[in-house]
């Protein structure tokens, strides 16, 4: 699929075309720049902020970064039960314990000012915030 955002054809959502549908893709490296990465990996995705930054000055292409409103949820006091989905007992540990531990790693309140660094970053180098809708109308991209 195309790195800046476009307008997909009728019949391939992964080619450019004019149908009226915009797919605007996640920025990446290496990882989706999203929440859950944000959470599990802070280190990682400082790396990827400056990596996105240095792209956008060099192709302008917009820095997309996905977060649900569920990342800000407490859960600390949930009751969580981890099942075991695999005979094998290092597929568990890998797939079932480690994936589960990851999930609730800086959930709720811990993640806010994990984002709001994120958010800082991109306010202190003078970039806009904005929405799809508005960015896509801006880059003609639908009338």
């Amino acid at each position: 699929a195309p790195r800046l955002p476009y307008q997909t054809a009728a019949d391939n959502l992964l080619k450019k075309g004019d149908s009226g549908l915009v797919e605007v893709p996640l920025s990446a490296f290496f990882l989706p720049y999203v929440s859950t990465t944000m959470r599990v990996f802070p280190a990682l995705t400082a790396l990827q902020r400056i990596g996105f930054h240095l792209e956008n000055k060099l192709d302008k292409k917009p820095i997309v970064f996905d977060i649900h409103p569920n990342e800000f949820i407490d859960e600390s006091d949930e009751k969580r039960v981890i099942h075991k989905r695999s005979k094998n007992y290092l597929t568990y540990l890998l797939k079932d314990v480690l994936r589960s531990r990851l999930k609730v790693k800086n959930l709720g309140p811990k993640a806010i000012p994990l984002y709001e660094k994120e958010l800082r970053f991109y306010y202190d180098k003078g970039y806009r915030f904005t929405t799809i809708k508005d960015y896509c109308h801006k880059a003609r991209l639908f009338e």
